[in-house]
């Protein structure tokens, strides 16, 4: 899955299409190739963003942590030379 939900070229029969409105044609894929072993349907809350509510997909990733008190001495004379996203974060390192 590609950072916009959509499948990548290595799900081919799916590639560029929404991780999440693909459930019908996956479902049909699978039925289609004698696959499918069962299939229901379960209600259930759906984790959302709380900024934008679009559902969201959670995915393993690479991730790196900082220590950022130990780096304020370093970050806050370099504020100024940083263009924060929102500019409302520049907050966090200057105050």
């Amino acid at each position: 899955m590609d950072d916009n939900g959509d499948f990548t070229d290595d799900v081919s029969d799916f590639a560029g299409m929404n991780v999440i409105n693909s459930n019908k044609e996956v479902i049909k894929n699978l039925k289609d190739k004698g696959l499918l072993v069962k299939h229901e349907t379960i209600n259930h809350s759906y984790p959302h963003c709380p900024r934008t509510k679009e559902p969201l997909i959670y995915r393993a990733q690479e991730s790196r942590f900082l220590k950022e008190k130990e780096l304020t001495q370093k970050t806050v004379p370099l504020a100024d030379q940083i263009s924060f996203i929102p500019e409302e974060i520049k907050k966090r390192f200057v105050n």
